[in-house]
């Protein structure tokens, strides 16, 4: 199974951008510890090196101020562009 063939954002995978604001990534920022505490809770489930090697980088890399900044910079982005919006992710 592939995860382009289980999406539910209406395939963001092939418009980037566009429907996302600045109030959307904040909300969908809000909510990192989710994914962080998932990473983390498999690490302790699985003996795979590969797998606790790449899944601690990812887990600590949204823990890190890199990503922070990073936020931060594509909020103030779509927040020039005029796309503040709302805290949802808009359908098309």
């Amino acid at each position: 199974m592939s995860a382009d063939s289980e999406e539910v954002f209406a395939c963001y995978r092939f418009d980037g951008l566009e429907r996302w604001t600045s109030r959307s990534v904040a909300a969908w920022h809000e909510d990192i510890e989710v994914v962080i505490g998932y990473a983390r809770h498999a690490l302790g489930e699985t003996d795979d090196p590969e797998l606790r090697q790449y899944l601690g980088a990812y887990a600590s890399y949204l823990e890190s101020d890199e990503f922070r900044h990073y936020v931060g910079a594509l909020r103030a982005h779509l927040e020039a562009l005029g796309r503040t919006g709302t805290a949802t992710i808009r359908r098309g």
